[in-house]
């Protein structure tokens, strides 16, 4: 319903999987107003080069669907975002999600080091226990830990 509104509020779905859209706007004085939509789940991130674009686009938007307006951009799925306006500076940080994983796994006072594999170490089938002997909780807990690393690393 969502992705019907946008086409036919006149985005473009630039990424064919309905995260990002945008919408280009000539002005009769030759310049182009923009406007981008990516989308998360039930969160959504807007910018805009036209203010008073983007305050059309809220207004209209908001008559269909519930919004919450929360300012300008803190945060953003779990990273946090600073911006320098002057001059021209976005910084994205993800100090606080690291931090929350570390002691979600109780690592927060480990140890950081620069490279903890050995090299040139292959992993074979048998320096694991057999499917039937391994402890479920770890098991669990390697995989929530793996999928953490890659939603951090990617």
């Amino acid at each position: 319903m969502f992705v019907k509104w946008l086409l036919d509020y006149g985005f473009i779905n630039v990424d064919n999987d309905t995260v990002t859209f945008v919408k280009n706007v000539k002005k009769d004085n030759g310049s182009v107003s923009k406007i981008q939509l990516n989308i998360h789940v039930d969160d959504g991130l807007a910018a805009c080069n036209d203010e008073a674009m983007y305050k059309e686009f809220i207004a209209t938007l908001s008559k269909d669907f519930d919004l919450i307006d929360s300012g300008e951009l803190k945060w953003f799925l779990g990273g946090k975002v600073e911006q320098d306006r002057d001059k021209g500076i976005v910084r994205l940080s993800q100090e606080q999600y690291c931090n929350d994983v570390l002691r979600k796994f109780q690592m927060s006072d480990c140890t950081p080091i620069d490279n903890p594999y050995e090299a040139n170490l292959h992993l074979t089938a048998s320096d694991s226990p057999l499917l039937d002997k391994r402890n479920a909780e770890v098991v669990r807990n390697y995989q929530h830990l793996i999928g953490a690393y890659i939603s951090h690393s990617t």
